[in-house]
């Protein structure tokens, strides 16, 4: 229980066969935690921590694990330690030198059996001893994979194949003999607790929405386990209490079109004594066997949730936006936004205006614990966009109960365009207008009608874009006057009002 971990938590039970691995190097309970999806450039990434467990064992000097889109994976021979051509078509590789007495450990920066292995980027590795195992902590796991045709992050990112190893020798070099290899293939992102929430009456009851993106019926079953101990909350269901009522409940026909919704759940002691249960925080627990490979023993992976002793105050809004904006340069924009405060928030989609209809163009998860923040939270994404016309861009929110709010409008300028402002639209109808300028310098901006008369005037514009309403019917002059260039430009405006 001592081991940070996020509320999206994904904890595997091994059922490979035991001709595959010695069982004095025997690697059980891998865990992946702190699960998040991100896309910069023309590039997406899934970043997360894993933790596993092997038999205390001498021998295991070195410890490699190499990862793959399960779409990609080719099993390499492993009869010793695999050759970078064996690796050609992985995400990449991590290596410990797992011959030290320390507990923590700086993965290796290059791969000591063959050059040309890509290494992946993680945090420092915490080492645990204890009686008969030692368990290996791995923070901040980075896998990229390019994006595709249509710049979105396929889909195939989020099925990961990982196999973990080890060596006797503590010398680096090709040919070394592996000990034993397990293989471990788990989903990032399904099925998924989309919403975990304590109901505030008493005697408490929960509610969550578990969801899949499969097409077909799968089967999952669930658990509800009361977390034991005490410091941050981590899901081990060896010390964890089951309070699942008939101890599971088994659900077949899951898919993208039925979520399971589970509404004022009840659980073992849910009727009790509330006061002496005040503080008590609870995980849902989903289990799920995917399909493998013919000739390969299937694997249970589960998907965990906390569920906090806290509940959102009625009424409450999930998000409060800080700001938005969206800038080009070149064929990329650009879309940045700030939270100032996070309660029961799943993530963000980034949406493109395309002719009329709003389409999610990217998924951010929320950065906040639980999705619940009180500080201010970045997040940024940039598309590709070569569009010869004005573009429309916003952020919808999306909560863990799947409601949807949504960020004000931003509005960019055509790729080719060279106009250091567009007025728009010109003609006006209703006597509202937008200038869509070249980038957020400080700009002083008038409004004149036909006579010479100032009828809006607006100081110190940071932002890349300005709304103007309550214009009335005519011709304008608008002159804009960049601070930071010392340039003015003018532009005329008509509103023709309906």
């Amino acid at each position: 229980m001592k081991r940070i971990l996020l509320s999206c938590a994904l904890f595997f039970v091994l059922g490979l066969a035991s001709n595959l691995y010695a069982q004095s190097c025997y690697v059980g309970t891998p865990n992946i935690s702190n699960v998040s999806i991100y896309s910069q450039g023309d590039s997406c990434y899934a970043k997360f921590d894993l933790s596993f467990t092997m038999k205390l064992n001498s021998g295991n000097k070195y410890i490699g694990i190499d990862f793959w889109q399960s779409v990609n994976y080719v099993r390499p021979e492993y009869s010793k330690v695999p050759t970078a051509k064996e690796l050609q078509n992985s995400l990449g590789s991590i290596s410990i030198d797992n011959d030290k007495n320390v507990s923590s450990i700086t993965p290796n920066t290059v791969y000591p059996f063959a050059t040309g292995v890509r290494i992946l980027r993680s945090g420092s590795i915490t080492k645990t001893v204890t009686a008969d195992s030692v368990n290996y902590f791995i923070p901040g796991i980075i896998v990229a994979v390019k994006k595709s045709t249509d710049g979105t992050c396929p889909v195939s990112l989020l099925s990961i194949r990982a196999d973990v190893y080890s060596t006797n020798s503590g010398n680096g070099g090709a040919n070394n003999q592996i000990q034993c290899v397990n293989g471990i293939t788990f989903s990032l992102g399904n099925p998924t607790i989309s919403s975990a929430l304590r109901n505030c009456t008493k005697p408490r009851t929960l509610d969550f929405k578990i969801e899949t993106s499969s097409l077909t019926n799968i089967t999952v079953s669930y658990k509800i386990y009361k977390d034991v101990g005490t410091g941050t909350p981590t899901f081990d269901p060896n010390v964890d209490q089951n309070v699942t009522i008939n101890n599971e409940v088994t659900v077949t026909n899951l898919s993208s079109t039925n979520p399971i919704v589970g509404d004022k759940v009840s659980f073992t002691g849910a009727d009790g004594n509330y006061s002496l249960d005040e503080n008590a925080k609870y995980w849902v627990v989903v289990y799920y066997t995917p399909p493998v490979a013919p000739g390969e023993q299937p694997l249970t992976y589960s998907v965990s949730r906390l569920i906090n002793n806290t509940c959102m105050a009625e009424g409450a809004l999930p998000v409060h936006f800080k700001s938005v904006s969206a800038t080009r340069k070149g064929e990329k924009v650009t879309i940045k936004w700030e939270t100032a405060t996070e309660t029961n928030n799943r993530g963000f989609n980034v949406q493109r205006n395309d002719k009329g209809v709003w389409k999610n163009i990217a998924f951010a998860f929320s950065q906040a614990n639980d999705g619940n923040s009180s500080s201010a939270l970045a997040y940024q994404f940039t598309d590709l966009n070569t569009s010869k016309a004005l573009s429309q861009y916003r952020v919808q929110q999306v909560d863990m109960d799947g409601k949807a709010s949504y960020s004000r409008i931003c509005t960019v300028n055509a790729e080719v365009s060279t106009r250091s402002v567009i007025v728009y639209p010109n003609p006006s109808a209703d006597g509202k207008v937008n200038l869509l300028f070249e980038d957020n310098s400080e700009r002083n901006v008038i409004i004149s009608d036909m006579s010479g008369r100032i009828v809006k005037q607006y100081k110190s514009i940071t932002n890349n874009e300005l709304s103007v309403s309550l214009l009335q019917s005519g011709m304008y002059t608008i002159q804009i006057t960049n601070l930071a260039k010392a340039t003015i430009t003018t532009e005329k405006l008509v509103v023709k009002k309906q």
